[in-house]
């Protein structure tokens, strides 16, 4: 059985968790309601990411087809998820910083991003800092 969640996809996981803690403990200390708000929106984007991840990792697809009608899906899946969770939330949590719980979804989502930008290892040929295969 392959590894389903590769290294990349796990550090990016814990980073959005790291993040998510830190900035929770952080604003815990100045106001508990932008810490709840914060700690709601980071926990919406890192579900939605780790499903997304999850559907499209575990597929089995061969053609490009397939593989693309399974991105399509986990991506339709992921935001589906992610309305029900913003309305979840909205309902549940009183008194909410809306500010808060939008600032941290947005800088939670980005962290996958970021952590492939930062942590790239562009020596490995092949890579999209190697310029020495440019002809």
């Amino acid at each position: 059985m392959q590894r389903l969640i590769t290294k990349p996809v796990r550090r990016g996981i814990q980073l959005q968790l790291l993040f998510l803690l830190v900035l929770a403990c952080l604003l815990w200390l100045m106001d508990r309601q932008l810490a709840l708000s914060a700690l709601a929106g980071g926990i919406i984007a890192g579900i939605a990411h780790f499903w997304f991840t999850w559907r499209v990792f575990t597929g089995v697809a061969n053609e490009a087809g397939q593989i693309l009608g399974t991105v399509y899906r986990a991506e339709v899946g992921k935001i589906i998820l992610t309305v029900m969770l913003f309305i979840t939330a909205f309902v549940t949590i009183k008194p909410m910083s809306v500010a808060s719980l939008m600032a941290a979804y947005f800088f939670t989502t980005c962290i996958p991003w970021l952590a492939s930008y930062f942590f790239a290892d562009d020596s490995k040929p092949g890579k999209t800092g190697d310029i020495t295969n440019v002809r």
